[in-house]
């Protein structure tokens, strides 16, 4: 027996015994591997459900369903009357000057065949408040409806200034909401967040309020205007045009309200660049605006025929009152059984904190349209200092650049850094140009750095590009060569592992976002990608600034901050979570401090937070993004910042026609703006930069030249003025004025076209001078 034991722990039989059993171990090892993770992943899903457990007894009713009631009138301005049902907890808003009714709620006057509809339309189109809640104690549970026409049981109020504070209670799931409805110039609908009551294990997830205000049948003269890109418009009388069950539009402000590397990658698609949306009735027209809040809200286009074949177009606010996720199951044992669904969505805990605010401006005659939507706007956020002015009086008409510096080839061992343009060559084209009359110039220096496309690496530059001394040479150019103001772009948002031997430059735990069952936030396979909490974003963008002290004439270009919002669940850092809001907050923050340090700032995209800094804006979109309810694509976003900040669009050397470049240009209000390298252009193959198709600056310099001299000399008389007039004439024809009289009219055609007496030759323009 002793002799057996021995044996055993001899070393060679152990050994032995190993290997002959290797097999077993490893599948020993991976299976508690996978059991733990199993566990993990599972007690994860379970504590990201919400639940709650709460002793309720519900308020008592006070609703009498059968008493219509009456709307009084409550509030008074020159323009306008506010008038309140209390049976029903619902207002409308009468324009004296035109003897118009804006209804919060669609009636048989709005919608004649309202005893067409089943019972849940019906009590749709008549709720002042609609909203979708989740009960905590339905982990995968999808959001139910609740509407305030059939299933608010409990209103009670008191007048305020100025109008009425109303609670509507939904006693049976212990939901309770407080809206303020008030009016001043405009009307003023107010959501305080501490008013938010969630009694019950029921919790909100989305609230509309007034869904069908405004809503208009198809005989009606109007549109719904949308911020989908630059700006869209739905008519209602081209409904014969669209399909029989067209889809809904829905925006997101700022990004996708999911967070997710799919939806932030095709934010255009689904984002709005502004918390806005309008509506015009024959000559009457509101302007819907969310000035608290913004962060966490959506716009809903509803066309005709979106449902049950329903003739009725609508459009209004989603107000998102607690953050979602979605989380892949893949056969995940829960609770309930296997689940076979491939994602499930999640919801937070809490809501989102903070105030809801909107505003609705109300337009009428030749105001009553987008264009006079577009000045209210612009108007609002002047006055409230959200839009700054960055043209001064007298100012020359500038050239919009983008120089790309160098591009990174992968290979198999280390990933080869290809020259595109240098600082000795940016100096040499921006002074072939001032040479040649084009003094005034924004320039955008992208890709400089040293690491390439690893990030988040923001510093130094790439000493192949000449480093620091070839920046230091371009700084002294800036400074004795007034006019030209240069910019170095860079990122502060994605971060990725391709570091080639070197450190990341960030913690893929401490530093990254995480969802809302703290997971990683990533996407990729041989390249991992992540995005970086708000405040490590703004470390760094405050240590790149520094080391930039030295380069005093240097502006900075901001990529992606400006285009993308999310929020942060991660406690793996000392930070604290992010909500959207306090990300906006902090994106600002990163703003403010490069015009803090005396730099020019330009940016590359146009959510509304960057209006209050920027002095340059970049690939502003002029179009829509391709949704079938669209009928037109406007320059509703232009117009807003047109005379205020200049701004570029399209690429011309990357159009497919550089005179309907043009012409997009002068609709658009936007610089004259093209991207350029000084090497040859097939150095851009296998790089990522392929879609470049034409760059080379020698190739381009005499058309450059020649474009911007027909640009200076015919509008320099409209840079720095409002663009306050845009309309589409006829198929191809279009019209804009500005503040100063002049008049433009486009023809986009192959042939000439005449209009009021006017000659447009084909594929060009005609200006009219007051």
């Amino acid at each position: 027996m002793n002799r057996n034991i021995k044996a055993f722990f001899d070393w060679e039989n152990l050994k032995l015994f190993i290997k002959e059993r290797i097999g077993l171990f490893i599948f020993i090892i991976v299976s508690v591997i996978v059991i733990l993770w199993g566990y993990v992943s599972i007690s994860r899903l379970r504590s990201s459900a919400g639940r709650r457990v709460v002793e309720y007894v519900p308020r008592e009713a006070n609703v009498d369903f059968d008493n219509a009631g009456e709307y009084i009138n409550i509030a008074e301005t020159d323009d306008l009357a506010l008038l309140f049902n209390g049976s029903r907890g619902s207002i409308w808003v009468y324009d004296k000057a035109t003897d118009y009714m804006w209804k919060g709620i669609a009636d048989t006057d709005v919608y004649p065949e309202m005893d067409r509809l089943n019972r849940l339309w019906e009590a749709y189109l008549q709720s002042m408040v609609f909203m979708t809640f989740n009960n905590t104690n339905v982990r995968d549970g999808t959001p139910a409806n609740l509407y305030s026409n059939t299933d608010c049981d409990y209103i009670t109020y008191e007048y305020i200034t100025g109008g009425v504070s109303v609670t509507y209670g939904f006693t049976a799931y212990g939901l309770f909401l407080t809206v303020e409805y008030m009016l001043e110039d405009e009307l003023v609908i107010r959501i305080p967040g501490n008013k938010l009551i969630e009694e019950s294990t029921y919790v909100f997830n989305m609230i509309e309020l007034m869904p069908f205000f405004g809503a208009a049948t198809n005989d009606i003269d109007g549109y719904m205007f949308y911020p989908d890109g630059c700006g869209g418009i739905t008519r209602y009388a081209n409904y014969t045009e669209r399909a029989s069950n067209p889809n809904r539009g829905i925006w997101s402000t700022f990004s996708s309200r999911r967070v997710t590397f799919e939806d932030i990658q095709n934010y255009e698609r689904n984002a709005a660049a502004m918390p806005v949306f309008g509506i015009k009735n024959d000559n009457n027209a509101v302007l819907a605006v969310c000035t608290e809040g913004m962060e966490d809200i959506g716009i809903t286009a509803y066309p005709s025929g979106t449902t049950i074949n329903l003739n009725i177009n609508r459009i209004g606010f989603e107000m998102y009152m607690r953050n979602i996720f979605y989380i892949d199951l893949y056969n995940v044992t829960g609770d309930s059984g296997v689940t076979n669904s491939r994602t499930v969505q999640r919801f937070d805990r809490n809501l989102t904190p903070g105030d809801r605010e909107l505003r609705y401006f109300f337009l009428r005659g030749d105001r009553a349209n987008y264009s006079g939507m577009a000045d209210t706007y612009r108007n609002y956020l002047l006055e409230s200092g959200q839009l700054k002015k960055a043209i001064n009086d007298g100012d020359t008409l500038p050239l919009a650049l983008t120089m790309l510096m160098g591009v990174t080839r992968e290979s198999m061992i280390f990933d080869e850094f290809v020259k595109m343009t240098n600082f000795k060559e940016v100096e040499e084209i921006l002074h072939t140009f001032n040479r040649q009359g084009i003094t005034d110039i924004h320039t955008v220096l992208d890709s400089w750095q040293r690491n390439g496309q690893s990030f988040p690496f923001y510093w130094p530059a790439a000493s192949q590009l000449g480093g620091g001394n070839g920046l230091e040479d371009l700084n002294e150019f800036v400074k004795t060569n007034a006019g030209n103001r240069v910019y170095l772009s860079n990122d502060f948002v994605y971060a990725n592992d391709r570091t080639n031997g070197l450190s990341k430059g960030f913690s893929t735990t401490r530093d990254i976002v995480y969802d809302g069952v703290e997971l990683a936030v990533t996407e990729g396979y041989n390249t991992l990608w992540y995005l970086l909490n708000p405040q490590v974003s703004y470390n760094n963008s405050v240590d790149f600034l520094d080391k930039l002290s030295k380069y005093d004439r240097i502006g900075v270009g901001h990529q992606y901050l400006t285009r993308y919002v999310y929020p942060d669940y991660n406690t793996y850092n000392d930070r604290g979570a992010f909500t959207r809001r306090q990300t906006v907050a902090k994106w600002k923050e990163i703003l403010r401090a490069v015009v803090d340090d005396n730099r020019p700032l330009a940016s590359d995209g146009y959510n509304q937070y960057v209006y209050e800094s920027a002095e340059y804006i970049y690939d502003i979109s002029e179009r829509t993004f391709g949704l079938s309810i669209t009928d037109e694509a406007v320059p509703f976003v232009q117009m807003v910042l047109s005379g205020l900040i200049p701004y570029s669009t399209g690429r011309g050397n990357l159009s497919y026609d550089l005179d309907i470049q043009k012409l997009k240009w002068i609709e658009f209000g936007s610089l004259p703006s093209f991207i350029l390298t000084y090497e040859n252009t097939v150095n851009l193959k296998n790089s990522g930069y392929d879609h470049i198709f034409t760059s080379t600056f020698r190739v381009w310099e005499e058309r450059i030249v020649d474009t911007y001299n027909e640009f200076r000399e015919n509008f320099q008389p409209i840079y720095g003025r409002q663009m306050t007039w845009h309309e589409r004439i006829e198929e191809g024809v279009v019209c804009v004025e500005y503040e100063n009289g002049i008049r433009i009219l486009l023809n986009y055609n192959e042939q000439a076209r005449t209009v009021d007496g006017v000659s447009i030759p084909a594929k060009g323009y005609a200006i009219l001078n007051g």
